[in-house]
């Protein structure tokens, strides 16, 4: 929103926080479909990974579940083109496992912790959750996917 008196642009925090949780569960729904493919493929050529890939997918429907439950209290709606991402999503899984074992790892990457002076987030508080834009922590300790109907792969 823009404050015509001042020329400055004032922020709404509602707006920002649905907007935050609209792009993590995006990024958490197209993260299941790259494990998801490259699950696939790594059954037949690396199976030695698999356990540790459905691990990884696991945590991220986790994460997708929290966003998907955080959304509702803050009137956040899923992204409209969820599609977009699930094809996107299985493209790179399946791109990234036909590349090779190593290039399995190279779609991710995983933030270093932040010195422990930093306030602990709750994941399980919508506030927290979507609120820290560099970092966010998941401590999960519930079980469930987002969105009973989605297909996974």
């Amino acid at each position: 929103m823009i404050n015509s008196s001042s020329k400055s642009v004032t922020r709404d925090p509602d707006v920002t926080i649905r907007r935050i949780l609209k792009v993590n569960h995006a990024g958490e729904f197209g993260a299941i479909r790259i494990y998801g493919a490259q699950i696939l493929v790594a059954r037949r050529l690396f199976p030695d990974i698999v356990p540790a890939l459905e691990e990884m997918r696991r945590d991220e429907i986790d994460h997708c579940r929290l966003f998907c439950e955080a959304m509702p209290a803050r009137c956040a709606k899923p992204c409209r083109v969820m599609e977009f991402w699930s094809l996107g999503g299985s493209v790179l899984g399946f791109l990234t496992a036909l590349a090779g074992r190593k290039a399995n790892w190279s779609s991710r990457w995983r933030p270093q912790p932040r010195p422990a002076a930093a306030r602990r987030r709750r994941p399980d508080r919508p506030d927290d959750l979507a609120l820290d834009l560099g970092r966010l922590e998941l401590d999960v300790r519930r079980n469930g996917a987002c969105g009973e109907g989605l297909v996974l792969l």
